[in-house]
């Protein structure tokens, strides 16, 4: 099962939300990780075989030309940003992105649909 770190961008009360449904989350801001830059988070995410949640697409960057296949990387942009709206929009579509999740992609979820990006992996250079 799919395993989430939540970046500042995100209300900490999703990861709440999240583990009340059965869910693993955290937020940065519980591990000391509310200042650092975008590496270290990265670097925590993929430790611990976390998908980054977010509401930009910042992390991509990194992530793509990077090669790696891991984190994968959440981009939620919802027309409410309150966490319950957050918290619908990703669980209405988390069976549709699981299996890419899993697999290392970058995927931003709007009302108006899914876009799944894979991440390349090591050998795809």
């Amino acid at each position: 099962m799919l395993k989430f770190l939540l970046n500042m961008n995100i209300p900490r009360s999703l990861a709440a939300m999240l583990t009340q449904a059965g869910r693993t989350a955290r937020h940065v801001g519980d591990i000391s990780l509310q200042s650092a830059k975008d590496a270290p988070v990265i670097e925590e995410a993929r430790r611990h075989n976390e998908v980054i949640v977010k509401n930009d697409l910042d992390y991509s960057r990194h992530l793509i030309f990077e090669g790696a296949a891991k984190p994968s990387l959440v981009v939620l942009w919802p027309r409410q940003s309150t966490p319950s709206a957050l918290f619908r929009l990703l669980m209405a579509n988390l069976s549709q992105i699981e299996g890419a999740l899993a697999g290392g992609a970058v995927v931003v979820i709007e009302p108006g649909g899914v876009r799944i990006r894979p991440l390349l992996q090591s050998g795809d250079k």
